[in-house]
């Protein structure tokens, strides 16, 4: 297994498992931060919540509940990314696609996001936003492969041409 299959498996975990459930905790977090009763199912094969609140909320805090979950996701994704090309961490762009892909994917069905821009008129934003930042994962991933492709046949490069002392 090349370093390269590695690197898509660590993003697919963090796409299926590792962001949905932040996304779910970080609800529980803001249930707990308003003092609010809820209920929670979350599943671990495949990752998925629904949480349903059981006391009354604000419009505001409705809001904010719906927001939230999917700014954690896309603000690590970004956060992840950013640390990834400055620091030329491989891993940490592939994690920083990983938490963008679950969001960027999930913004063509109905979800939090969506949900959101329908309660303010504004539906077909999130396919939009959807899409720009499934085009970001895109260029990230042919970046970060095309690296890893190029250092990987740099080094068998250097490899088949070294004489080893040999004259």
């Amino acid at each position: 297994m090349c370093i390269r299959d590695r690197y898509i498996g660590i993003m697919l975990l963090i796409c299926l498992v590792i962001s949905p459930l932040i996304h779910e905790l970080s609800h529980i977090l803001t249930f707990e931060i308003f003092g609010n009763y809820y209920f929670a199912d979350i599943s671990l094969f495949p990752v998925y919540g629904s949480l349903r609140i059981l006391s009354p909320t604000s419009i505001m805090e409705c809001l904010i509940l719906l927001f939230e979950g999917v700014a954690i996701s896309l603000a690590l994704g970004f956060l992840f990314i950013y640390l990834g090309r400055k620091k030329e961490n491989h891993l940490a762009s592939m994690s920083g696609i990983g938490f963008l892909l679950n969001p960027s994917l999930s913004m063509f069905i109905k979800n939090d996001i969506s949900t959101l821009f329908s309660f303010i008129g504004l539906s077909n934003l999130s396919i939009l936003i959807g899409i720009f930042i499934l085009g970001v994962c895109l260029f990230e991933f042919n970046y970060v492969i095309r690296i890893l492709t190029d250092s990987q046949m740099l080094k068998q490069y250097k490899y088949k041409n070294c004489n080893y002392g040999k004259k």
